[in-house]
């Protein structure tokens, strides 16, 4: 579509006026005017004004936007032929980058919120004697303290020790939720701590 169709559109409102018809009219140029925009926005509401009015002159502006309507755009025009030229030209090293390029590592679930990750115990499990108590090493780190807490915030156990592990030997009851939780002690003299952690024995 470009302004020939606009014109000729705007021909046949001409052809449909009979010579000295419509005198109180806008001009053919002042529905034109309208529909581009054009002129004085003074005109432009004078003309849809008298439109209002005039069934004829309802019909010619209705006929002239519907033709202005189904026009492209020229920058329209241009932005889709520059995807469509990004897409021939990116195309195939996109594909080939997404389909070459190495998955990226899983999250790990055992993290918890906090500046030491926990591991297990975790979440309800069969009760176990001693229980392994099991966390992601922290650089720098020298050594570990591990508590464990029940329910009613008593201190069931407390170990220190320099490894990522430890086992407890604790009488812990089914049914009940416990909480541990880690202290890395660094090398510099600083501290970083976990979340606790819930687990509880399930009951036979």
């Amino acid at each position: 579509m470009n302004d020939d169709v606009l014109r000729t559109a705007y021909a046949h409102v001409l052809a449909a006026r009979a010579p000295n018809s419509r005198r109180e009219c806008p001009t053919p140029e002042a529905l034109l005017a309208v529909v581009k925009h054009r002129g004085s926005e003074a005109e432009r509401h004078a003309t849809l004004d008298h439109v209002s009015r005039c069934f004829e002159c309802r019909r010619d502006l209705d006929l002239l936007r519907a033709v202005q309507a189904t026009r492209v755009p020229v920058a329209r025009r241009l932005s889709t032929l520059a995807a469509a030229a990004a897409i021939l030209v990116l195309g195939v090293p996109l594909i080939s980058y997404y389909m070459l390029r190495p998955a990226a590592p899983p999250p790990e679930p055992e993290r918890a919120a906090g500046d030491v990750s926990l591991v297990s115990p975790r979440g309800d499990m069969r009760a176990v004697q001693p229980i392994g108590f099991v966390w992601r090493r922290v650089e720098s780190a020298d050594q570990y303290d591990v508590t464990v807490v029940g329910d009613d915030g008593s201190t069931i156990a407390r170990e220190t020790t320099r490894d990522t592990s430890v086992l407890v030997h604790a009488a812990l009851s089914g049914g009940r939720d416990y909480y541990w939780s880690v202290v890395a002690h660094l090398a510099n003299g600083g501290e970083r701590r976990s979340e606790p952690l819930r687990f509880r024995f399930t009951t036979p």
